[in-house]
């Protein structure tokens, strides 16, 4: 589905979603970044990304296609995260911004505590902010573990 969005054939699609997910495995925000990076400069300009919901969208459908446990708009006592990926041992929590800051993301998720529902689940939590420039097609990604 996501291949709709981006000049790639549908196998190299999920490959790429696949090593998203490999590297959030692996707590390697680095290269997590790097993989949207390259995803998001493969987009044709005419599939622009022109709102937040839109990243939402398309960060849901990378999970969800490959078979990850994602949960979008979960709500907490504060406000809501906008995605939450449960893996085998680990629990991103994520806030999407367009057009500010992965760290803006990431104090938000802090701030509002959207974790604490996750603290006794016995999985390593990581708290994931991530911003998508549309002007320059530019994802920035921030991460800390609880």
């Amino acid at each position: 589905m996501t291949d709709v969005f981006v000049d790639l054939p549908p196998e190299r699609t999920i490959n790429y979603a696949r090593e998203i997910v490999f590297a959030l495995c692996n707590s390697d925000m680095k290269s997590a970044n790097d993989l949207l990076q390259d995803l998001f400069n493969k987009m044709p300009y005419t599939n622009h990304i022109g709102h937040e919901r839109d990243l939402h969208f398309i960060l849901y459908c990378i999970f969800k296609l490959i078979g990850i446990e994602v949960d979008p708009e979960v709500t907490t006592s504060l406000w809501r995260a906008d995605l939450v990926v449960s893996l085998k041992k680990l629990v991103y929590v994520i806030v999407l911004k367009f057009n500010k800051t992965a760290k803006k993301a990431l104090e938000q998720i802090q701030d509002k505590k959207y974790y604490e529902k996750f603290l006794n689940s016995g999985k390593q939590i990581t708290l994931v902010g991530i911003n998508f420039e549309s002007d320059i097609k530019a994802v920035s990604l921030e991460a800390c573990m609880i």
